[in-house]
């Protein structure tokens, strides 16, 4: 990992241990196959190229709401059900 890299994108986020979440679910996507957001020079590694793309701005990221001791117990938003079609009792398959 390249220590410049490393400063500008710590520049930009702070927080290291969101800095470091961000680098890790980014590599996994880069060594899925993601293409990368950013031009780089060939043979950089996939911390290096995610690094750089937060040095640039070209990631962000959003904090999840934090919820209140009583949205815990709140009933669960409604849902669909589908129910399978009723299986004949008693008929055999054909061999």
């Amino acid at each position: 990992m390249k220590s410049e890299l490393l400063k500008a994108a710590g520049a930009v986020i702070p927080n290291q241990g969101i800095l470091v979440n961000m680098v890790s679910r980014r590599v996994r996507q880069l060594m899925q196959g993601h293409r990368p957001l950013v031009e780089h020079p060939p043979g950089l590694r996939a911390a290096d190229i995610a690094l750089m793309e937060i040095g640039q701005q070209k990631l962000s990221y959003e904090l999840a709401p934090i919820l209140k001791a009583g949205e815990l117990t709140a009933e669960p938003p409604e849902t669909n059900v589908v129910e399978f079609p009723a299986v004949a009792a008693g008929k055999k398959k054909a061999a």
